[in-house]
């Protein structure tokens, strides 16, 4: 289970808002299960209903994480308005081996968080705990 501070969610949740209505992302980084920091990356398709993430920040962040010993522990992104579980192409496109978030801002005084693993074409939802 991921333990996500509750000052990183709010970091994320702010970042989302700020790329709304457009689909925001990024990534959570840190050592084991404990997050301990929020990336913010730029959506290159600059859309409503799709996200990729610039490959020269993805390059910079790999390169990071390998020097301070760190590790990809969650990739997030926003569905503006949709529902909060991976589409067709989140699937198809999930080829990190960490946790996907995915945060509707449909509500945006009460945004919905969900985390999953996306495996072999499928998804699990997954539950985290915040401190």
């Amino acid at each position: 289970m991921l333990v996500i501070p509750r000052s990183i969610i709010d970091e994320v949740i702010s970042h989302l808002k700020e790329e709304y209505p457009l689909e925001g992302c990024g990534v959570l980084i840190g050592k084991g299960r404990e997050v301990s920091e929020s990336v913010r990356l730029t959506n290159k398709d600059k859309s409503e209903v799709s996200y990729q993430s610039d490959p020269l920040e993805q390059y910079s962040l790999l390169k990071r994480l390998d020097d301070e010993h760190l590790e990809l522990l969650c990739i997030y992104h926003s569905h503006p308005e949709g529902e909060p579980v991976p589409s067709s192409k989140d699937i198809a496109l999930a080829y990190f081996n960490c946790h996907y978030m995915i945060v509707c801002l449909a509500n945006q005084d009460a945004p919905q968080i969900r985390l999953f693993t996306i495996e072999n074409g499928a998804y699990n939802e997954e539950k985290f705990e915040t401190k």
